[in-house]
């Protein structure tokens, strides 16, 4: 079993202070980083995410105000060019299988909560999102007009399981 397939996202890196001595522990378990070496170009944390270099991970993060401190918000998940990305998930995604309909979405994906299918504007037969709750994370997966999956957003839960408003930016590679 790899490192990255052992240790998987959980709901403990989302909501949590960053500076906290737990935190820092299992950040650096998960993506082999220590959260000051990967932040340590940034003067302060904002709404920009900062990305893992060569590795396809995005990190998005809720600024540190005076009532909240500093938290991860969402990863993002390159897993076109990084398929093994894929093992960093608790939630088995099958990002080569094609997915261009509902029956495609339950079997690939059962089991999971609170499912949203979001379709193109500009084609209202090719689904362009899929958002679902899996344990207690939130899965959006981004997938193309061929509907392969090219990203893969994973957040805390909410309540229900709506578009997320936050921008999508690109990866360096």
């Amino acid at each position: 079993m790899s490192t990255i397939e052992s240790n998987k996202i959980a709901s403990n890196l989302f909501q949590e202070d960053i500076r906290s001595k737990d935190f820092k522990k299992y950040f650096e378990k998960i993506f082999e980083i220590k959260i000051e070496d990967f932040l340590s170009d940034y003067d302060e944390i904002d709404e920009f995410p900062v990305e893992i270099e060569d590795k396809g991970i995005m990190i998005g993060f809720i600024a540190q105000t005076t009532k909240v401190p500093p938290q991860i918000s969402y990863i993002d998940l390159d897993v076109v060019n990084y398929p093994i990305n894929t093992g960093y998930l608790a939630k088995e995604v099958p990002v080569q299988s094609l997915i261009k309909n509902p029956t495609d979405i339950q079997a690939h994906l059962i089991p999971f909560q609170n499912l949203r299918i979001y379709y193109s504007l500009y084609n209202q037969d090719q689904i362009d999102r899929i958002i679902f709750q899996y344990q207690d994370l939130r899965y959006e997966l981004s997938l193309t007009k061929d509907s392969v999956i090219t990203r893969i957003r994973v957040c805390i839960a909410e309540i229900e399981s709506n578009i997320n408003m936050s921008t999508y930016y690109l990866f360096d590679n």
